[in-house]
């Protein structure tokens, strides 16, 4: 609900029973209002009562027309392309109390001030931020301990800056861990004030020491990188929090509120009742109708920005069919040309494997396309060389449709390969195996494939997201996979960087060299069994596996070369 009127408007909330609940908006600020069943809206006009139904999932304003008082509702638009029957807004029957999420805070070895004095400041800061997402998502977050990491001063890069916060820090026992780096002074212009990776991240670095960054300022460079967090994007709209450039010391102005515009607040809203109901498990697996609706919003908000990334990275993030005329630009031909070639070179070995009288199988038919991919790899221009071979074994050694559809993947597989094309290539292929397991061939070549579009972590994120959905299913959570997806993870990291030279694979690949031991690792684990034995994804239990697993696969022998 936003009140676009010079005044405070005064109105009432009443459900299907007839109970009400009354409120007061002051002049140009909003608040949420959950839909729970039938529920309407009652205020006056000119002494004369108005009430409206409501509707779940649009934005209300106030208007004053003619000195009287009136409601508009602008719904979001649905693509063009969509069906109608698709888009039908639901009031979820969630209570709508406060979500708590727990958070360490850090600073690092360049924090020049004594830590009783930094903690209190942060902890008022996190304060002070909690009591804005709480007026606008009914979301707190919750300061659960307090530490410290050490920066490498040769890092300019904000970046890296981040990748080695996340190589470092555990947010255990917290889900978030936030911290404030003092390595830098903030330059003048346009610069990183802080950063994370998207909704859900567990992670977020902000850039703390700087005299030119006020206290009202720091406090809106935090509230944007946890909006980000709970799934708000960039927005053209000057007085939101979101708006992509902060420090232009609009929050000096004493009548400036730090908040949320309508859309960003809708988007938060969403994803907040998804934790409510303990049903996120990331943006690809929440239920559909949400992710419908997120689309049209981040649609709408990339609209307002076409030149701005943000919208655009968070579609991808939904797992859904795009929109015809929201589609993203091409990749390079360059690179899909490359990877084709990469494609064709295993699918040409797979059919000469398949004709030959010591035909190989399972493990050893795995080894020998991964060679002759990097083989061919290694004939492109330098530039694409890792990337066309990471990309095109995970195209060329997928047979799971489902992965082609995925928006994060299927746009560049479409490119790459016909669906004439794949049928051939299925058709030679046979089932390649690591360990005897075609599961972990998938999951391996796969992370290959997405680091290279999402970057390594986002890519070992996908693999836990679906691990956390196979635990609601019949498959269970399973360890053995992550390992595949975070060694296929370590690998793709390795090649790009050219520690794993695409000659040395050509020459040989073989599985024991970049496959931990997965003897001892636990699968088949019910959503109930986990959080009864790991708890969660911050919890020590879990993390003393996932290091477990890391630490296998870094001592692997080519990964210690």
């Amino acid at each position: 609900m936003v009140n676009d009127t010079d005044a405070p408007v005064h109105f009432s909330i009443f459900n299907a029973e007839g109970k009400q609940q009354k409120y007061t908006l002051d002049r140009l600020d909003l608040i949420p209002i959950p839909i729970v069943g039938k529920m309407g809206i009652a205020f006056e006009s000119q002494g004369k009562p108005r009430r409206y139904l409501l509707q779940a999932n649009v934005i209300n304003h106030f208007v004053a027309t003619d000195k009287s008082l009136d409601l508009h509702t602008f719904p979001i638009p649905a693509p063009p392309d969509e069906d109608p029957k698709l888009h039908q807004p639901k009031a979820r029957e969630i209570a709508h109390a406060t979500y708590t999420i727990p958070v360490k805070i850090l600073v690092d070895d360049d924090q020049p001030v004594l830590q009783k004095i930094w903690e209190k400041e942060l902890r008022d800061r996190m304060e002070a931020a909690s009591d804005i997402f709480e007026r606008h998502c009914g979301v707190r977050f919750e300061v659960k301990a307090v530490d410290t990491w050490v920066t490498d001063n040769a890092i300019t890069d904000f970046q890296k800056t981040l990748l080695e916060f996340e190589s470092k820090v555990n947010p255990a026992p917290a889900q978030l861990a936030i911290g404030f780096t003092s390595q830098y002074t903030i330059p003048s212009g346009v610069t990183h004030l802080g950063g994370t990776r998207g909704p859900l991240h567990p992670y977020i670095l902000v850039r703390e020491w700087s005299q030119h960054i006020s206290k009202s300022e720091r406090l809106e460079i935090l509230v944007h990188e946890m909006g980000h967090y709970l799934g708000a994007s960039h927005t053209a709209d000057m007085d939101s929090v979101m708006r992509p450039l902060l420090g232009d010391r609009r929050s000096h102005s004493t009548s400036f509120r730090i908040g949320f515009d309508p859309l960003n607040t809708l988007a938060m809203n969403l994803v907040a009742d998804e934790l409510r109901a303990h049903t996120y498990h990331g943006f690809p697996f929440m239920p559909l109708d949400t992710r419908r609706e997120l689309q049209r919003i981040y649609l709408a908000l990339g609209k307002e920005l076409p030149d701005d990334p943000a919208a655009e990275e968070y579609i991808d993030m939904l797992n859904l069919p795009r929109p015809a005329e929201s589609s993203p630009p091409p990749r390079p031909p360059e690179l899909v040309v490359a990877t084709q070639a990469v494609v064709q070179a295993v699918a040409s070995a797979a059919k000469v494997n398949s004709r030959a009288s010591t035909e190989l199988k399972g493990d050893g038919m795995t080894e020998y396309l991964i060679s002759r991919a990097a083989a061919e790899a290694a004939n492109q221009s330098p530039a694409l060389a890792a990337k066309s071979f990471l990309l095109g074994i995970g195209i060329a050694l997928d047979d799971e449709k489902s992965w082609r559809d995925f928006p994060m993947l299927g746009n560049f597989y479409r490119q790459v390969e016909s669906d004439y094309d794949r049928q051939n290539r299925l058709s030679v292929l046979g089932k390649t195996t690591i360990f005897g397991r075609h599961d972990l061939a998938q999951h391996f070549a796969l992370s290959c494939a997405l680091a290279v579009q999402l970057g390594p972590l986002g890519a070992e994120q996908v693999g836990i997201a679906k691990e956390i959905k196979d635990a609601h299913g019949q498959s269970g959570f399973s360890f053995v996979n992550l390992s595949a997806d975070m060694a296929g993870v370590t690998f793709a990291a390795n090649v790009r960087d050219g520690k794993i030279p695409l000659d040395k694979l050509a020459d040989s690949f073989k599985i024991a060299d970049f496959m931990p031991d997965i003897k001892d690792l636990k699968e088949g684990i019910s959503w109930k069994d986990f959080i009864e034995n790991y708890g969660s994804l911050s919890d020590s239990r879990y993390q003393k596996i996932h290091s477990e697993i890391k630490k296998r696969i870094q001592s692997l022998p080519s990964h210690r070369k």
